[in-house]
């Protein structure tokens, strides 16, 4: 199945017609807070708080599993989301498995943009992110069926003193479907991003299909700010409600 869709997808590009698809991802939580050397440091210091602690990781690896990614793209945009979980039950142990960066990625390669569309503090902001900082290797390895090439790359963010700091994300994308699109904003590859893991979160491919018609991709609705500027109002409200 995997064969025939990367044909459909030669095939497509040489004709020359948009490509349109879709491709879905599942998560796994990487993280080992409670096996690294300040966990077991806290769990000397303050055996309570590191059962806390390594309860939320458990939680976490265990309800991840169970979520779903969606990205769909069409010419040169794209938007990345998480599925709909309809266990209403286990609501609050969704959205720790979802973690902090839930919300819309969306991408528009010719204009080099990548927006995170995020609901936080009551209010719905478009956060422009900067754009990974890729280097490439000739390593190989096969993910899913697919023959993968592996990049590293360094994401800016912004630490409690708002200076910015570099997250390192190491990715394998596919030269075999040669679209750039990718989860989480992590776009900018020669080929469709595989995998892709950064702070205790892998994205790995499940399936992939291309549409025969384009899709329409509008970009998302909020109030524009830099990342710097969002890292700023979350700083603020801390601030303000630590008082």
């Amino acid at each position: 199945m995997k064969v025939f869709t990367l044909f459909l997808l030669i095939l497509v590009c040489s004709c020359g017609y948009p490509q349109s698809g879709t491709a879905i991802y599942k998560k796994k939580y990487t993280g080992d807070y409670a096996g690294s050397s300040r966990g077991l440091k806290l769990k000397k210091a303050d055996p309570q708080r590191f059962a806390l602690y390594k309860n939320i990781e458990e939680k976490r690896r265990k309800y991840t599993k169970i979520l779903e990614y969606e990205l769909v793209f069409s010419g040169s945009k794209s938007l990345f989301t998480m599925k709909e979980v309809m266990d209403i039950a286990d609501e609050n142990n969704i959205k720790l498995a979802a973690g902090p960066n839930t919300g819309i990625y969306y991408h528009n390669a010719t204009e080099n943009t990548t927006i995170f569309n995020a609901e936080r503090l009551n209010q719905t902001f478009n956060i422009k992110l900067m754009p990974v900082r890729w280097k490439l290797f000739n390593e190989e390895k096969t993910i899913n069926g697919y023959k993968c090439r592996k990049a590293i790359g360094e994401m800016i963010v912004y630490d409690k003193q708002l200076e910015e700091k570099l997250i390192p994300v190491e990715a394998w994308y596919s030269l075999d479907i040669p679209v750039n699109y990718a989860p989480n904003g992590f776009a900018g590859l020669p080929g469709l991003i595989v995998s892709v893991e950064e702070r205790g979160e892998k994205f790995i491919l499940e399936s992939f299909k291309l549409h025969k018609k384009d899709k329409n991709i509008e970009r998302v609705k909020g109030e524009e700010i830099t990342l710097k500027e969002f890292y700023q109002k979350i700083h603020r409200a801390l601030q303000s409600f630590k008082g």
